[in-house]
């Protein structure tokens, strides 16, 4: 597959794809830098995507599931890095809940990876981004799990469920982010 580089808010973004994750973020207020540095991690030097600050972990943007090799590359630089992992796969689409369950289907959805110990890291699936209802804050949680974002705000009586994936501000930036026209004089 051929990837389109993409301008976009002083980046160079290697992927069309990539620049619709960034203006996904924008929307959001989500903070990000683009190709902070690379990581020599011992067998292979690694080159993530995003890191998110607020969050404290890579961002890695992938068109369909990571090969083995890709992960094993984010499993490598949350051991040298000691920070989280995110692979997000596929375009910015918005998941679907049914009876409160989530219906997997197109959404695009992450797939967290952490150091569990030196030697070790590993992986949680099903990470999809939801909002904050008190503070708006916006993060990549398990299943969208509102009530597990890095806030201090009230959370709710159920738990660490507190799903919150269908805000307003998350449709518009799924919304924005997807049919965002990169050329130049085209109108958002």
């Amino acid at each position: 597959m051929n990837v389109i580089e993409t301008e976009y808010n002083s980046y160079r973004f290697r992927s069309r794809l990539e620049a619709r994750w960034a203006v996904f973020m924008d929307v959001l207020g989500v903070r990000y830098v683009y190709e902070p540095e690379a990581y020599n991690l011992g067998k292979v030097c690694y080159l993530p995507d995003f890191y998110l600050p607020n969050q404290d972990c890579f961002l890695e943007i992938k068109p369909s599931a990571p090969s083995g090799d890709e992960e094993e590359k984010c499993c490598l630089l949350c051991k040298y890095t000691g920070k989280e992992a995110f692979i997000l796969q596929g375009n910015p689409t918005k998941p679907d809940m049914c009876d409160g369950r989530f219906w997997y289907g197109e959404e695009s959805y992450a797939t967290l990876y952490c150091r569990i110990d030196e030697e070790i890291a590993g992986c949680d699936y099903h990470y999809v981004w939801c909002e904050c209802p008190h503070c708006h804050r916006c993060e990549l949680q398990f299943d969208g799990r509102a009530d597990r974002i890095k806030c201090k705000c009230p959370k709710s009586e159920h738990g660490d469920r507190g799903h919150n994936v269908d805000s307003t501000r998350l449709r518009l930036a799924y919304n924005l982010a997807r049919r965002y026209r990169f050329e130049p004089g085209a109108i958002n």
